[in-house]
C-alpha cells in the first residue's frame, strides 16, 4: 500500500513499512517553496507589509459565505537579526483569521514550517 502521511512534527522517527521499520525526517523547505505555498495560501489580491519582527508578509481579506472576515497571512520569519528568528530558526507561518480570531485548531491552524536557512537572500527580508 503506498500512501501520503503527514506528521506535524520536525524530528526524525520510525513508521513501519510492512514488517520494516523505515526511518523517517522532514526536510526544510527552500525559500522558493515558501513563497510558493504563502502565494497559494493567501490567493490573488495579496498585500506585501513588513512584520514586526522585519521579515516580509503577505495578507488577504475575504468575506466567506456565513460574512465572516477571513484574514489569510503568510509570514516569512527569516530575517537573521530577529530574535525569534534566532531562537526557532527561519520558518513560514500560514496562518487563518475569522474575524480577527487566530485559528488555532483543526486544518485552518497555523503551520510552522522550517526553511533552509542557505536558500534565504538577504533581499528575502527587510534589514
Amino acid at each position: 500500500m503506498i500512501g501520503s502521511y503527514t506528521e506535524d512534527r520536525t524530528d526524525p522517527y520510525y513508521v513501519l513499512a510492512g514488517a520494516t521499520p523505515v526511518l523517517v525526517h522532514n526536510c526544510d523547505i527552500s525559500m522558493d517553496e515558501a513563497v510558493n505555498r504563502a502565494v497559494a495560501h493567501v490567493g490573488d489580491n495579496a498585500t506585501v507589509v513588513r512584520s514586526g519582527s522585519g521579515g516580509v508578509q503577505f495578507m488577504s481579506v475575504t468575506t466567506d459565505e456565513a460574512g465572516n472576515a477571513v484574514r489569510k497571512i503568510a509570514r516569512f520569519d527569516v530575517n537573521p537579526n530577529s530574535a525569534h528568528v534566532q531562537k526557532l530558526g527561519p520558518h513560514l507561518n500560514l496562518e487563518t483569521q475569522i474575524n480577527g480570531r487566530t485559528v488555532t485548531s483543526g486544518p485552518l491552524k497555523d503551520p510552522h514550517t522550517p526553511i533552509d536557512p542557505s536558500t534565504i537572500r538577504p533581499g528575502d527580508y527587510w534589514p
